[in-house]
């Protein structure tokens, strides 16, 4: 029963969120989907809206599936690169299921396979800051920044550097962990402060996982703190 429960409550959170999607993005307009695994978001979001989708995934097998999905979709855009506070190029920590790798070394003695280390070990990537990628590609504006980067989401962010700002990014959508799952990983309340900062406010979560009742990780969305997002004014 709880089980179901569950379910029912991930199926609702998903649908808010892809109306609250709905409501902001535009025919066309950019998505940066960082780490976009197999494309799972990328899709979810195209049944929403016609967005110019790059996704940025570093692991092989999960990007060949990404240029598998683009000759269906030509709109989704795969990179294969991890986004970094540093560009240049690093260890990435491979787990069983690939979903769970990361930048970060996950804490030992997990029972989860997405936590567990993968027979491979790390491997190296390639790693690009966002703000360098703005000007590579002569971008100054994107609709939504995506990240669920798997417990390096505050480096993510802090990695757009000057076009951290609702001028430049319209919303972002990231992955927040209330949960320790990885050495090192970033503080929620230290991503929700940096944006706040930034003149973003948090609009919405969704889709809150936990276990035995305790809160582990949700989905927030943050918008402009200004009209017509706000009302503040």
């Amino acid at each position: 029963m709880v089980t179901q429960e569950a379910s029912l409550l991930d199926e609702q959170a998903d649908a808010e969120r892809r109306l609250a999607l709905r409501e902001i993005l535009t025919p066309g307009g950019i998505v940066l989907d960082v780490g976009a695994n197999r494309g799972q978001f990328a899709l979810d979001l195209l049944a929403v809206q016609k967005s110019q989708i790059f996704c940025f995934e570093p692991l092989p097998q999960a990007f060949a599936h990404l240029e598998g999905l683009k000759n269906l979709h030509p709109e989704i855009t795969p990179i294969q690169m991890a986004v970094s506070n540093v560009s240049g190029e690093t260890e990435f920590f491979v787990s069983e299921e690939d979903v769970g790798s990361s930048l970060l070394a996950p804490v030992a003695n997990q029972t989860s396979q997405w936590l567990t280390p993968s027979s491979s070990g790390a491997i190296s990537i390639q790693t690009t800051r966002l703000d360098d990628w703005f000007v590579s590609r002569d971008i100054s504006n994107v609709e939504l920044l995506k990240s669920d980067a798997q417990g390096f989401d505050g480096r993510v962010i802090e990695s757009a550097g000057e076009f951290l700002s609702p001028d430049s990014i319209g919303a972002v959508l990231v992955e927040l962990n209330f949960h320790r799952f990885y050495e090192g990983q970033d503080s929620f309340y230290g991503i929700i402060e940096s944006l706040c900062t930034k003149g973003y406010f948090l609009a919405g979560m969704y889709r809150h996982y936990n276990r035995a009742g305790w809160l582990w990780w949700a989905d927030a969305l943050f918008l402009p703190d200004r009209k017509p997002f706000s009302t503040q004014f």
